[in-house]
């Protein structure tokens, strides 16, 4: 029962709210509970092990600690032949490190996404299925070489089920963020403003505490690139915000955006 819910349940509750030391305690008791075998504790979950591994390599990137990328390899290796749904989730939490630019939207992200769609399809579980074309989607939005179309069509219903409460709500966020992205490089700022701080606002307030420095970019880019009287203040306090919030000594989902949202700033302060 331990193996079952400790990864399935208090790990990911404690990823989403970025108290990633804690998941990492968490994650690794289920790992070494497995003590190598992938199905022990499968009363939810048909491989504990692989989305401990899955779930330990996400809280590893996030801290910038080695070894996350062969965690996330060893957790798919386990998956693919033990348990499709466990197979597909993990491939979900792999590839959503894109969204935070951690992992790029390369042909083998979108060979495996299509690869776990092709698999839910099958498998008959609409949380899974909204789970692979969720990913699926994020991969095609972030290149330039896929049918992009499809790629905001697979989130546009990923964010509809989620908003039905059938999917969780982090989803529906990072959808908006993705269109919000769009609206910046199609020139549409005013909506890219409202969609983005729309979605902070939510976060803050839910404690969501994975994407705020994503969220946080977006807005700032959004409002630096608009320029309206008040935009450029407004996108000072916005910075400061994320870097008020309390996180893990280490946590580079948002030191790496401040450093790079203060420095968008003080060009855009003309100060060189």
């Amino acid at each position: 029962l331990v193996m079952a819910l400790v990864p399935a349940v208090s790990a990911i509750a404690k990823w989403d709210a970025g108290e990633l030391a804690h998941a990492l305690r968490l994650t690794q008791r289920g790992i070494d509970l497995a003590n190598g075998d992938p199905t022990l504790g499968n009363l939810m979950i048909g491989s504990p092990l692989a989305m401990a591994l899955g779930l330990r390599a996400s809280t590893r990137c996030c801290l910038g600690i080695p070894g996350w990328r062969d965690d996330f390899d060893n957790a798919l290796e386990l998956a693919r032949d033990v348990d499709k749904f466990t197979y597909c989730t993990v491939v979900m939490f792999k590839y959503i490190a894109i969204m935070n630019w951690a992992i790029l939207p390369d042909d083998r992200a979108l060979r495996d996404t299509a690869g776990a769609l092709e698999i839910a399809r099958q498998f008959g579980d609409d949380f899974l299925l909204t789970n692979a074309e969720f990913t699926y989607g994020l991969v095609l939005v972030r290149r330039d070489d896929t049918d992009r179309a499809l790629g905001f069509e697979l989130l546009a219903k990923a964010r509809r089920v989620a908003r039905e409460h059938r999917y969780t709500v982090i989803a529906a966020w990072c959808v908006d963020l993705d269109v919000a992205s769009e609206c910046i490089r199609t020139g549409d700022l005013d909506s890219a403003v409202r969609l983005s701080r729309a979605v902070l606002d939510e976060e803050v307030s839910c404690g969501e505490g994975i994407n705020r420095g994503w969220s946080t970019s977006v807005l700032v880019e959004a409002l630096l690139a608009r320029g309206h009287d008040g935009d450029l203040d407004e996108a000072r306090a916005t910075i400061d915000r994320l870097a008020a919030m309390p996180t893990e000594p280490v946590f580079l989902y948002h030191e790496l955006p401040l450093l790079r949202l203060n420095a968008l700033v003080a060009q855009a302060s003309g100060d060189h």
